[in-house]
């Protein structure tokens, strides 16, 4: 017997013929090894990279959609709010001011009517500003149309500690508003604003003016005597884009007059 399994043990060591037995199982040299080891990092390697590339083109496409929803967003709100607006108050760089609604249907501007667009270069957000109800300023206080048109004097009656914001919208690189015409009968209000910087960077803008706009409430020459039971001012005239003005074309339902 001792001689049957050293011959079996020598024919392993020497190649001659395969065996299945235990003592002489095959076994992976140190060089095959290494190159296992080295193809094994290759692939882990290729792997990670590929996963990478993945999830950072993924996270970009998404840092894209979000800002193009972001940026059409906004302007959808600011054009909305305006053209739901009665009037256009003061217009600067960062800020317009609104007459939103005749809540209480009388003619007047009242403080709790006002909103503000505003934009906050620092923090890279555009708020809307109403008048705070716990700010202890009647929201049916009149607002005069010098005041509703000059944001010093309307600063005095409704200050910016007497307003209560929500944000619009973060990450807001640049945000330019304009007015035309740039005077006290503004009509159209311009929204630019751009999200991210250098070769990222997108722009957007959009025009609004109010459907219904209050004009003829502050212009006599507009203004027809209230008809009926509500005693409620009406229109007699349409006023020009650019402003006051005498121009000869007539609507054809109203009765000889002068245009403005």
């Amino acid at each position: 017997m001792s001689l049957l399994i050293n011959n079996k043990l020598k024919t392993c060591r020497r190649g001659r013929r395969v065996t299945r037995s235990r003592a002489c199982r095959a076994a992976f040299t140190l060089i095959e090894t290494m190159i296992a080891a080295m193809v094994t990092a290759l692939v882990a390697t290729a792997g990670t990279a590929l996963v990478f590339a993945v999830s950072s083109g993924t996270t970009q496409t998404r840092d894209v959609r979000g800002g193009k929803s972001m940026g059409q967003y906004t302007l959808a709100r600011i054009g909305r709010t305006v053209r739901e607006a009665r009037a256009i108050g003061e217009v600067t760089s960062t800020s317009v001011t609104l007459w939103a609604a005749d809540t209480n249907q009388d003619d007047v501007i009242n403080a709790g009517e006002l909103g503000f667009i505003e934009y906050d270069s620092a923090a890279k957000q555009v708020f809307y500003g109403t008048l705070d109800p716990a700010s202890g300023i009647s929201p049916a206080l009149p607002v005069s149309q010098s005041a509703f048109t000059d944001a010093i004097q309307l600063q005095t009656i409704v200050p910016d500690n007497a307003k209560m914001y929500i944000v619009w919208a973060d990450n807001i690189e640049t945000l330019t508003l304009t007015g035309y015409p740039s005077s006290t009968e503004t009509r159209i209000v311009g929204a630019h604003l751009t999200i991210g910087t250098g070769t990222e960077a997108v722009a957007y803008q959009t025009t609004a003016s109010p459907r219904a706009p209050a004009d003829y409430l502050f212009l006599p020459q507009a203004q027809l005597p209230p008809n009926g039971p509500s005693g409620r001012q009406l229109r007699r005239d349409f006023s020009r884009w650019d402003g006051y003005g005498d121009i000869s074309a007539q609507l054809p339902w109203m009765a000889p007059t002068q245009m403005f």
